[in-house]
């Protein structure tokens, strides 16, 4: 009765390893299953040929595997059926059976989904050691052809073939499980030795008894043998192999695939050839570069790695960072790497050292040359803007915009390899002006332009003169030369010696110096606070009139001082009005040259977007950028900063797709009613972009960034105008950079 249900159980087994043959070829197919049974109820072995050979290229490639994925379940279950007790009621048929469907796996277990591969090589050892109790000579034979699997990894073979490498780290792995185990013991010694003599070849030991630690093992031997020699000169060939390695790998545990890849490039390096001269070796190199996901949540192993290699000198060469730097920078492996993040010809130690320090920003690791400098110096500005509310008022919303802006653009010029433009900007902060470089070239400042000297301070000194004439001709003499009034202090103390200073000399002097500098308010406020303290004198009144351009009536008219006041209000007035519009205008100037730097930073794309890309209003349509330009600059940005986000791969622990970020764009522009409506617009879209950006470089910090973003969009709500806004966006830009600069707090 056992007998005959052992017999149907692997009657429809055989059946299920036919199945699978039959859908994968090249391999020829081969009946395992039994013929009818006989009349003492055991199964009869099939007419076929069992033992037949296949040719060398019969393996089957990586689309051939494909069949496996739906009959690999099946052939591990067939393989957990293999008892002792079946192998007993029909030991031809199980033994077929368990050579074919140990052979199917092993060419090709990669292609398994991974709760199978998992448990493949366990089936395939438990279903040998039963073989092994039931028959221990037949059971030798299918050891032994695992262990002719194994003969890729003799030194003396040279490049082994691509078709091989799956079915060799299967053996190896399926024969480490042998290991301690019940088979015959003189195999199990022969076993041994040869596996560890494999695992010596590359320094390591057989101390593991996983499947995956043995399929490290097996792939970290193979990648020794697979580095080019001078004698190889087929790239085609060493990208085969290579590609077929690394399919393998990445079948692995993604951090155990990553550290036998990274062992991989440091053996090539090391031991093979000048990738300059050397074609096979730089192929090799590209694809194990390449292969690696330079941008997953916890690729700060690749980070460091990359970093180390750049502080060996000794075991890295210029020539291979060469080759790994064009690799990540052609294959867009990393976001925003322009050419400048390839390590130059003849590159000197600084050069090797500063552009180590640029990936190390790209990873947020530490820097050690003078990288780390500015980054302290820019993150101390940034904490310093962040730490300030923004005023209400437009023009300080707009100096709080404008100052972020120009750290945002600091920080581009620095992602960008510019390190001198980069630094140049932080310079302008420290020195103190509170504008940066326009799009002339030149300085500017938002607001009145100032002396060097800080307000009150010739004042100051000109009081304690005031018992000397000389002395006081002398300061208003370095007045007038100077600049005049720094501020309100010295304009008060310049309108009291125009009015009522004695003697009369030092006040006509005093008086020309007003006239002179009555373009700037201060000075017409300080003759406004000290009217009803200055004398009716034909001297005072031509003054006044002079510094206003207004008539005034005779001095000894009742309504001189009416009118004389009238005027200084209309005047003042004027001036503080032309103020603001200059302040604005000069502060427009310079956000649309923070724009430019940021989009000058940016790589370009290999082609302008469509019609159904960003759009709308640009800066130039509130007087910034000249308008006979084709594109605006913010539109032409925001266009920049798309395409880029296309290139990355969707996160899902991003904020929001890109999907999701063109539509809310569609639906700002058309809420956007006029020009500052629509560069509001086009200043979100770009902190959106950037985020998006930031998510794909650092996934780690997706939550971070996501709530950067929810709280930008909370402030907006709440603001009282669109400078108010802008400021808000380029804070949060801010903290972003703070981010991609690995400078957060």
């Amino acid at each position: 009765m056992l007998a005959a249900s052992i017999t149907i159980g692997l009657g429809l087994a055989t059946v299920i390893v036919q199945e699978a043959l039959r859908t994968a070829p090249p391999i020829t197919t081969r009946v395992v299953g039994p013929s009818p049974s006989t009349s003492s109820g055991g199964p009869s072995p099939s007419n076929s040929d069992l033992n037949s050979t296949e040719s060398a290229d019969s393996v089957a490639d990586a689309d051939s595997t494909m069949p496996l994925q739906a009959d690999g379940p099946r052939l591990v279950r067939f393989l957990q059926g293999l008892t002792v007790e079946a192998f007993d009621a029909a030991p031809n048929e199980s033994f077929a059976g368990l050579s074919e469907a140990i052979d199917r796996l092993a060419r090709a277990w990669p292609a398994l989904a991974p709760e199978v591969r998992s448990i493949a090589p366990l089936a395939a050892r438990d279903a040998i050691l039963a073989a092994s109790e039931a028959d221990p000579e037949r059971a030798s034979n299918v050891i032994q052809a695992l262990r002719v699997r194994l003969d890729v990894f003799d030194p003396n073979a040279g490049l082994p073939a691509s078709d091989a490498i799956p079915g060799s780290v299967f053996a190896f792995g399926v024969a480490g499980l042998l290991l301690d185990t019940p088979i015959e013991p003189r195999l199990e010694r022969t076993l041994r030795s040869e596996l560890n003599s494999i695992a010596s070849t590359v320094g390591l030991g057989l101390t593991v008894r996983d499947f995956e630690s043995l399929a490290a093992i097996a792939l970290t031997a193979l990648a020794e043998a697979g580095i080019p020699r001078a004698a190889d000169s087929s790239a085609p060939r060493t990208e085969t192999y290579w590609s077929a390695w690394l399919r393998v790998a990445d079948s692995l545990e993604a951090k155990r695939a990553r550290s036998i890849q990274l062992a991989a490039i440091e053996a090539i390096v090391e031991r093979g050839e000048d990738p300059t001269f050397h074609r096979p070796t730089s192929v090799a190199l590209e694809s194990l570069v390449g292969s690696m996901d330079w941008r997953a949540a916890d690729a700060s192993e690749l980070g460091e790695r990359l970093l180390a290699w750049f502080d060996d000198r000794e075991r890295i060469t210029d020539e291979a960072l060469r080759v790994i730097t064009a690799a990540l920078v052609d294959g867009a492996h990393l976001p925003m790497l322009g050419a400048e993040m390839k390590l130059g010809e003849s590159a000197s130690p600084d050069a090797r050292r500063a552009l180590r320090d640029r990936y190390a920003v790209r990873f947020g690791l530490p820097q050690v040359g003078d990288g780390r400098l500015f980054v302290a110096e820019w993150a101390g500005f940034a904490e310093e803007q962040l730490d300030s509310s923004i005023a209400q008022a437009d023009r300080d919303a707009l100096d709080a915009a404008v100052r972020a802006a120009f750290l945002n653009a600091s920080a581009a010029l620095w992602l960008d390899s510019n390190e001198d433009a980069a630094r140049a900007n932080l310079a302008n902060v420290r020195n103190g002006l509170s504008g940066f470089v326009a799009s002339t070239g030149g300085p500017v400042s938002f607001g009145a332009q100032r002396t060097p000297r800080a307000d009150g301070e010739w004042a100051a000194r000109y009081l304690r003169a005031r018992r000397s004439a000389d002395d006081r001709t002398r300061l208003l003499y370095e007045l007038e030369n100077t600049g005049g009034p720094a501020g309100a202090a010295d304009a008060d103390v310049l309108a009291e010696a125009a009015s009522y200073s004695t003697p009369i000399e030092v006040r006509r002097q005093a008086q020309q110096i007003v006239v002179t500098y009555s373009g700037k308010p201060e000075v017409i406020l300080g003759l406004l606070e000290v009217l009803p303290r200055a004398a009716a004198q034909s001297g005072v009144s031509d003054m006044i009139a002079d510094a206003t351009g207004r008539s005034l009536p005779d001095v000894e008219d009742q309504d001189w001082e009416f009118e004389a006041r009238r005027a200084l209000v209309a005047r003042s007035l004027e001036l503080l009005a032309r103020e603001d519009r200059r302040f604005l205008d000069i502060a427009r100037t310079a956000l649309e040259r923070a724009v430019v730097i940021r989009l000058d930073a940016l790589p370009a794309p290999p082609a302008r977007p469509g019609p159904d890309t960003f759009s709308g209003g640009g800066i130039d349509s509130i007087g910034i950028a000249d308008d006979s330009d084709s594109v605006p600059v913010m539109e032409s940005y925001v266009e920049r900063l798309l395409a880029l986000c296309r290139r990355y791969p969707q996160r899902s622990q991003a904020f929001a797709t890109l999907t999701e970020l063109e539509s809310r764009r569609r639906w700002r522009d058309r809420l956007a009613t006029g020009a500052i409506a629509e560069f509001v617009s086009g200043s979100t879209s770009s902190l959106e972009l950037l985020a998006y950006a930031t998510t794909a470089e650092r996934p780690a910090d997706a939550e971070r960034i996501g709530d950067i973003i929810e709280e930008a969009a909370s402030a907006r709500r709440i603001a009282t105008s669109a400078w108010v806004q802008i400021a808000v966006n380029e804070r949060a830009m801010l903290r972003l950079n703070m981010i991609r600069l690995g400078a957060m707090r």
